[in-house]
């Protein structure tokens, strides 16, 4: 978990609500996330610095239950 805290500060994401919520995905995707293939648009996301982090972990939450809806209408 402090690696996972680790990275959000490295990401600009400080706020104790973001930080948990980048730590859920630093869990459940791996370290380096933001790297690999299948998930790098997470990435793009995190490193666009005009965007709060508040909004960059709210889009890419949203994507993600967006995809998991798609997934049950199949």
């Amino acid at each position: 978990m402090e690696d996972g805290i680790a990275h959000a500060e490295r990401h600009g994401i400080t706020d104790a609500r973001e930080v948990t919520l980048y730590v859920f995905l630093f869990i459940e995707f791996g370290p380096g996330f933001e790297k690999a293939p299948a998930t790098r648009w997470m990435g793009d996301l995190l490193t666009e610095a005009q965007r709060p982090a508040s909004e960059k972990l709210n889009l890419i939450y949203a994507r993600l239950e967006l995809a998991q809806a798609r997934q049950g209408e199949g």
